[in-house]
């Protein structure tokens, strides 16, 4: 019987030959001579101008995921999130696995507070957190979180929640470019009015079912993927729900996308490829999301294949998107290495200067 340590070292194999496949054949579509000569020539001015942007991306990535952190853990500092979250960003470029940065994050954030303390009761009222009209408390949960720290499963569901949070805003964006591209700036700007009312329309919903959660019961959650569920949702109408945490929320993790698209701009002018800025908006959302799937190491080989399948509905030529993708991926694991300062420099005891 395979043992879990060949298990994971056959799932190991398995994807970097994955990987390297769907790379092939990616590659054979292009012009290997005109992706060359556009990786050699590469201008360090617009790559510097787009790595700063990458690093503010990552800050503002930290500062979503320090939105709901904080809500559940006042105690916790942005500077204590931000190492935490870069040190996730190395592990996300440098592990072979789409969340094993995210796994890493987490560790610290549950190495850095003491897990066994005793749970507070329901509607306990949380020390630097406000719980005026607007501001839903949060509930317990189940325990979800300690006076001294979180549970497993509250470091999870943050980490789940800022992952859906961030996917949706990238969907957005790329859904705005696509309407602004295909339709025109009236049915852009009308569409965003239409997601932003059914948004707030969504909010009071969120603030009546959290304030019913809160009321109803204090017992745990079940356990296994029901009870893990059952929280992520409860957790996520109570942002919903509170628009004074929805808002910091929701304008980091926008902040976060922005900057991070922005950065192919400076990438694509330090190549000079032929990509229309417009066009940008739309592809970087989609290479996102297909990097997200768990097929290959990084998203590698998935991404150049969206980049051939979308070249002719957007009139692109294949090789620069390609080009785009592998430069793009390039400097993101450079920038991530950044991540790599808190992990040498943190305390013995798992905390963060």
């Amino acid at each position: 019987m395979m043992t879990e340590a060949a298990r994971k070292r056959l799932t190991l194999l398995m994807k970097a030959a994955v990987t390297l496949a769907l790379l092939a054949v990616a590659l054979h579509c292009v012009r290997l001579d005109v992706l060359a000569a556009s990786l050699r020539r590469a201008q360090p001015g617009p790559l510097l101008a787009a790595a700063l942007l990458l690093v503010l991306g990552g800050f503002a990535g930290a500062a979503s995921w320090f939105c709901i952190l904080r809500a559940r853990l006042p105690s916790m500092r942005f500077r204590n999130a931000a190492a935490c979250h870069w040190c996730g960003m190395f592990f996300n470029s440098f592990l072979p696995s789409n969340v094993g940065g995210d796994v890493v994050k987490g560790y610290l954030v549950l190495r850095g507070h003491d897990v066994n303390a005793k749970p507070l009761p329901v509607g306990t009222p949380r020390r630097g957190v406000r719980g005026g009209p607007g501001e839903t408390a949060l509930p317990n949960a189940g325990a979800a979180m300690t006076e001294a720290g979180p549970t497993l499963r509250a470091v999870v569901t943050s980490l789940l929640l800022d992952r859906a949070v961030n996917l949706a805003m990238l969907l957005g964006i790329g859904g705005f470019a696509l309407l602004l591209d295909r339709r025109g700036p009236v049915a852009a700007v009308a569409a965003a009015g239409a997601a932003l009312a059914a948004l707030l329309l969504a909010s009071a919903a969120a603030r009546r079912h959290a304030a019913a959660e809160r009321d109803a019961s204090a017992a745990p959650d079940a356990a296994g993927w029901r009870g893990s569920a059952r929280a992520l949702v409860r957790e996520a109408c109570a942002f919903a729900g509170a628009p004074r945490r929805l808002a910091p929320l929701l304008l980091a993790a926008f902040a976060s996308q922005v900057l991070k698209t922005w950065s192919n701009l400076f990438i694509i002018r330090a190549l000079g490829l032929a990509i229309p800025p417009l066009s940008v908006w739309m592809v970087i959302p989609l290479f996102g999301v297909v990097s997200a799937l768990p097929v290959s190491i990084g998203g590698l080989g998935v991404r150049e294949l969206a980049a051939q399948a979308v070249a002719g509905p957007l009139g692109l030529d294949n090789t620069h998107l390609v080009a785009l993708s592998l430069a793009g991926h390039a400097l993101v694991v450079a920038v991530d290495m950044l991540g790599a300062i808190p992990l040498l420099t943190r305390r013995r005891n798992g905390a963060f200067p």
